[in-house]
């Protein structure tokens, strides 16, 4: 039979009041929407809480409970000594926040306040502790040795910021990732929520691995010979045009060296190791074709005028333990799109 929700955030809501892999109360807020289902998969159907219970084990969730605990604590102190936040900086926090999300109008914005059950108080509430704990940063241990605050007090807080922050949304497409690549079938899903959630990590994780075997990485670094080229070279950034010109003709006509000139200009001459994937789209043009000992430019980047002194350009090797990272990001990342694709049926939008 297929999973069921409502058993499931009930076992997780139990747990909860003991300890979920170390974490301890868990507000009550996150625990009712626990009970909602969030996405289907080949049968079985997954809650919240099953998202919840993959965070815990994770760390994760203790980790936006630690920054809930911060940031209240860090409003008590602003209210006990009376420094109260400067009023300047939320409107641009409030805007910046909504032009992230894409809420824009009005009506988008409430209706995504509404989905969550959040108030508008509550968010301006979170916008100011975000706002007290990047001033605060560098005091918050102390801060919160100072300022203890009771068991429960940051029940509320700690579901507006899984809200606001994006913790739900990102935990939420973490844990379908998982499930898809563990792709279990109704009988397996059975059982207990803990077991499950270990099951489901323990597949997923297999997955990943077996995508990222020695002769798959390889393969992939062989297939992205221009993109993971390495070039180093020396970059001068000159304001005008015409004195750029002027020192391209230098170098290309009377052989000075593009650090003497740099020196001549008083601007520093930078020196740099890119992959050609990474470089700025205005200078990755011109590095197509580049070769060692060559002089590209002027090139127009970021209202400037650059020019490149080529020294080595590598070609990608199995051997270049960044390149290994990449290879093997990339192909974990197109195994999930493929077990995402067709597979995951949302019940809520995130």
């Amino acid at each position: 039979a297929a999973r069921g929700s409502q058993g499931s955030a009930v076992a997780w809501r139990d747990a909860s009041r003991h300890s979920i892999r170390g974490a301890t109360r868990v507000s009550e807020r996150l625990v009712a929407l626990g009970r909602r289902p969030l996405l289907s998969i080949e049968g079985v159907t997954y809650s919240w809480a099953d998202v919840l219970e993959s965070a815990s084990v994770r760390g994760s969730l203790e980790r936006l409970r630690r920054r809930s605990r911060q940031g209240s604590v860090c409003v008590r102190r602003s209210e006990a000594l009376g420094e109260d936040l400067d009023q300047a900086g939320l409107p641009e926090s409030a805007a910046r926040f909504r032009y992230q999300r894409g809420l824009l109008a009005a009506d988008e914005f409430e209706a995504w306040l509404g989905r969550w059950g959040v108030t508008v108080g509550e968010w301006g509430a979170y916008l100011k502790r975000s706002l007290l704990l990047e001033r605060w940063a560098d005091e918050l241990d102390s801060i919160e040795a100072r300022f203890r605050l009771e068991d429960g007090a940051v029940d509320e807080s700690e579901f507006v910021d899984a809200v606001c922050s994006g913790f739900l949304e990102r935990e939420a497409h973490c844990f379908a990732a998982d499930a898809a690549l563990a792709a279990l079938a109704p009988g397996e899903a059975a059982g207990e929520q803990a077991l499950l959630v270990e099951r489901i990590q323990s597949r997923a994780a297999a997955a990943r691995l077996a995508a990222t075997s020695a002769s798959g990485v390889e393969r992939e670094i062989a297939g992205r010979g221009l993109d993971w080229t390495r070039i180093e070279l020396d970059a001068l950034e000159l304001a005008e045009e015409g004195a750029a010109r002027e020192a391209a003709l230098c170098v290309r006509l009377d052989g000075r060296a593009l650090a003497e000139l740099a020196e001549e200009c008083a601007t520093p001459l930078r020196r740099v190791n890119v992959y050609l994937e990474d470089a700025e789209p205005g200078l990755r043009a011109s590095l197509l074709a580049a070769q060692p000992g060559e002089l590209v430019g002027p090139v127009t980047s970021t209202g400037a005028f650059v020019l490149l002194a080529i020294h080595t350009r590598t070609p990608p090797s199995p051997t270049d333990p960044e390149l290994r990272r990449r290879a093997e990001t990339e192909l974990v990342e197109r195994v999930v799109k493929r077990a995402l694709e067709g597979r995951v049926e949302w019940h809520e939008h995130v």
